[in-house]
């Protein structure tokens, strides 16, 4: 009988002919870029025959496929198929297709008993999104298009992953197969992005559907937001992918030797709550350096992996804010906020001194060396904003916030 075992034999194997669709599968939903598809057959116990030249049998094989599409509730249209792979064209956002194919005879005839297969699939639609909250608020495999413009904050070294933020909120843009072909800068403005919603590591990420072409704006910055640790474990959806500070924190693992390693975690405590510091860029300035033992503020990106709150670490200069602030004598810079188009800076040694202004990202933006024990220093270059100002004298160095209006 079919199915009975026989030494090492199964017998009363089938040879009815055998139709199925391969490619794609029943009810995906794909991207409202695609125009174009590819459906795919398995044919078994069945030789297809050749198209004549006027989309009819040559008679060669055993027969063909018929295909019937109804595409938004329109009248079927159906077409002979003489290969295993048949272009489906013409797709916009918003289609709906059901596809039933069949195989027949050389003369068009069904096959005794049918042989059919069919599979539904549809284009998906973008909704607008003005800013980055209401992007937030969509949910995993939704397709969104940006219509404000965002200014990219950080570029990742890996996946070409972006941060982009906005005066709502901020996102990851996670572009692992490099749809993104336009090169940006920090500080550039982007409009349009039309992208996809996903989830890892219940980080909420951008995939990108789309190059969104050339920068609406250039030279922005984005001010850090100051919170507490206690603001991002409560509630750190409102604060995640963007630019934080977390002011008079401390490393719990420093003794004075320990190194900061690229792909680790640090606890930071306030003395009442704890989250990490993460390592998590690679070639950024942190990896191999001394993990500092006094109490510190930390500007970086809010984030998180697993249910694990963290702020991620992109360089040195975000993380010594408040460090040795009076660690050069005499040390004083006025006037702070910066009103005009100079600041002065003193201390009581002639020793040559380097004054380095960054942004709060960490961008260089203003550097000159002097000697003596004043200095008024000319910055009408550098944007109204707030900075931060570092002064080094010899192996002695003084940090501070610097507003200029």
């Amino acid at each position: 009988a079919p199915g009975d075992y026989d030494p090492g034999v199964w017998i009363g194997t089938s040879s009815d002919p055998e139709l199925s669709i391969s490619s794609p599968s029943d009810n995906v939903v794909f991207s409202p870029e695609t125009t174009n598809i590819s459906i795919v057959f398995s044919v078994q116990n069945f030789t297809l025959s050749g198209d004549n030249g006027s989309g009819m049998s040559d008679g060669s094989g055993d027969g063909y496929i018929v295909g019937t599409a109804v595409e938004n509730g329109a009248a079927p249209e159906s077409v002979n198929i003489f290969d295993t792979t048949q272009a489906y064209e013409s797709l916009v956002p918003g289609d709906e297709a059901t596809l039933t194919v069949e195989l027949v005879d050389n003369a068009g005839n069904s096959l005794s008993p049918a042989v059919t297969a069919s599979v539904s699939f549809s284009v998906a639609e973008y909704t607008q999104a003005a800013n980055i909250i209401a992007l937030r608020a969509g949910s995993s495999g939704d397709y969104f298009e940006l219509t404000g413009e965002a200014i990219l904050t950080f570029i990742g070294t890996s996946r070409n992953q972006k941060y982009i933020e906005d005066a709502s909120a901020a996102i990851l843009i996670d572009d692992d197969s490099g749809t993104i072909t336009t090169s940006y800068n920090v500080g550039d403005g982007i409009t349009g992005i039309r992208g996809q919603i996903s989830s890892f590591g219940d980080v909420t990420q951008f995939v990108p559907q789309a190059d969104p072409g050339a920068v609406t704006s250039t030279g922005n910055t984005i001010t850090a937001q100051v919170v507490t640790i206690g603001d991002l474990l409560t509630n750190l959806d409102n604060y995640e992918s963007e630019w934080i500070t977390i002011n008079d924190v401390r490393f719990t693992d420093a003794d004075g030797t320990a190194t900061f390693a690229t792909g680790s975690n640090y606890d930071i405590t306030d003395g009442t709550d704890t989250i990490a510091f993460r390592v998590h860029f690679t070639g950024t300035d942190i990896d191999g350096t001394v993990i500092p033992s006094s109490s510190v503020n930390i500007t970086g990106l809010a984030a998180e992996f697993n249910g694990t709150v963290q702020i991620m670490g992109t360089n040195l200069v975000n993380i010594v804010l408040g460090v040795e602030r009076n660690g050069i004598e005499g040390y004083a810079a006025y006037p702070n906020p910066v009103t005009g188009n100079s600041l002065t800076i003193i201390s009581n040694s002639i020793e040559n001194k380097r004054v380095d202004i960054f942004n709060v990202l960490g961008k260089k933006v203003f550097s000159q060396t002097f000697s003596g024990t004043q200095k008024k220093l000319e910055i009408s270059n550098v944007s109204s904003g707030i900075y931060i100002l570092k002064v080094t004298e010899g192996t002695k160095i003084s940090t501070q916030k610097l507003i200029i209006e």
